[in-house]
């Protein structure tokens, strides 16, 4: 709500000029904050991250309801998207068409997107986290400049195992005296173009992942130790912070429709459960030995 709050602000600051606008923005105010909202909500839940296209708005297509076990399915041609029949399945007159809204999504993403979460059998457990630079780290812009995309932490359950994904976090976790550092290169236009190096190779189109080039160095231990540790940090402040957040669903506060307490509900309990052991497979990670020779090398001061 406050990204979508801070969205509708900076588009009003930008379109004030603009004559059209000003008149939705400003001077009759048809388009207000929970205009914008219900709009988000119209976008989110009918768009499609076609494979070609990127993400679009498909008119028909984003009326079809979600099944998992759907009769058709979609694909994008060269120039247009096409619904198809799937196999093994008729479709008689007054029959419902019906598509999967996407295995590999989360229960958040479901129930963010589209306003419920799977019933049984979810394809799987998962949970995205954001994650940012240290607030103290004076390389912290310049890292998520040349890393290009918002940073994700992502916890997959598999088997009463959680793994982790996250290829911001070994950019995080490196430093100047470490060999990392970024540089102005001026390119022919004149534009000034950010560069990162890695004991003074360049590696900024490597920055998505950036651990395959550190993993060699003699210090690797050291690195991912810090990258656990970090997870490990942020995985148990949400932890907190879903066990002393206010249930407004227990708590009956607000108009919910039916069935979206219960949603509510059984999100909080699979993202508890994810987290609770991402925790215990971490502490394992975190235990990993680390020689004291390393350590000595790293730091004189951790000698013995």
């Amino acid at each position: 709500m406050h990204a979508l709050e801070q969205e509708f602000d900076r588009i009003r600051e930008l379109s004030s000029e603009i004559p059209c606008w000003q008149a939705m923005f400003w001077d009759k105010m048809t388009v207000d904050l929970p205009t914008w909202l219900l709009l988000d909500a119209w976008y989110r839940s009918r768009c499609l991250d076609l494979p070609k296209s990127g993400v679009a708005m498909v008119p028909c297509l984003d009326m079809a309801n979600h099944s998992t076990d759907p009769n058709t399915h979609w694909s994008e041609t060269s120039d247009e998207v096409v619904l198809q029949l799937g196999r093994g399945h008729q479709i008689s007159a007054g029959d419902e068409a019906t598509i999967n809204y996407g295995g590999g999504k989360s229960q958040a993403e479901m129930l963010f997107s589209y306003g419920f979460t799977w019933i049984e059998n979810p394809p799987r457990n998962s949970l995205q986290l954001a994650v940012g630079p240290f607030p103290d780290d004076p390389l912290g812009k310049a890292k998520m400049r040349v890393f290009g995309r918002p940073p994700f932490l992502v916890l997959t359950e598999t088997d009463d195992k959680v793994n982790w994904d996250c290829p911001f976090e070994y950019l995080k976790c490196v430093n100047q005296e470490d060999g990392l550092a970024f540089k102005l290169a001026q390119q022919t236009d004149g534009e000034l173009d950010l560069r990162m190096f890695w004991e003074d190779h360049d590696v900024t189109e490597s920055a998505v992942c950036l651990d395959t080039i550190i993993s060699n160095h003699s210090y690797w231990p050291l690195f991912q130790l810090r990258v656990v540790t970090d997870i490990q940090d942020q995985v148990k402040e949400q932890l907190e912070r879903i066990k002393s957040a206010v249930n407004v669903a227990e708590a009956g506060v607000g108009n919910f429709r039916e069935g979206l307490a219960e949603s509510v509900l059984a999100l909080r309990d699979t993202e508890t459960q994810i987290l609770e052991l991402a925790m215990r497979d971490l502490e394992i990670e975190v235990c990993a030995p680390i020689t004291k020779p390393l350590l000595a090398e790293y730091d004189p001061a951790l000698q013995g």
